[in-house]
């Protein structure tokens, strides 16, 4: 009902008594969880993990895409998209007795391959993206590639700190400002 009251067209629909097809109606969720029309509740209990995989398959079912999300910054927003140069954002950073230092990055724009040099943003210093990882709980898995939207880690960055941004082209040759 409530998904159905964010289009007119679904509505109508709903009101007649006619199926409404899935694509439509998770293309309408989508855009209700988006514009914030709706905000999805599940129930879980962690401790006996009842409820955690339904959740899990909700989020990746039902949630938007960061595809074309807006991220806030100094200037125009930037936009998540998989084209153009890569752009991410320090979210954390921790010490890992086996790793070392990890800076636990989300991409926003373009993607970040194992051994592209990044700039930081904040003090122009550059740096390697040596080792990229996936990190699933406490487990760190190494990939080759950390694309849009995707969170990873890091590994051995010298001067990256929370909060930085990460560039693949020098910051004065980005069209947006940071």
């Amino acid at each position: 009902e409530a998904v159905a009251e964010t289009s007119d067209a679904l509505m109508e629909a709903y009101l007649e008594g006619t199926p409404i097809e899935d694509d439509a109606l998770r293309a309408a969720v989508h855009a209700a969880i988006r514009s914030g029309a709706i905000i999805p509740v599940l129930p879980v209990w962690p401790l006996s993990r009842v409820g955690v995989p339904a959740l899990l398959d909700a989020i990746v079912d039902g949630s938007p895409p960061p595809i074309g999300r807006p991220h806030a910054t100094e200037g125009a927003p930037l936009v998540t998209t998989a084209d153009g140069p890569a752009v991410a954002r320090v979210l954390r950073t921790v010490v890992d007795p086996f790793a070392g230092h990890l800076s636990i990055v989300k991409v926003l724009a373009g993607q970040i391959a194992s051994g592209t040099p990044i700039h930081n943003a904040r003090d122009g210093s550059a740096e390697r993206a040596a080792h990229l990882f996936v990190l699933r709980g406490k487990q760190q898995f190494e990939v080759p590639v950390l694309v849009a939207g995707d969170i990873g880690a890091i590994q051995k960055l010298a001067h990256a700190v929370t909060s930085d941004v990460l560039t693949e082209a020098p910051v004065n040759s980005l069209d947006a400002p940071l």
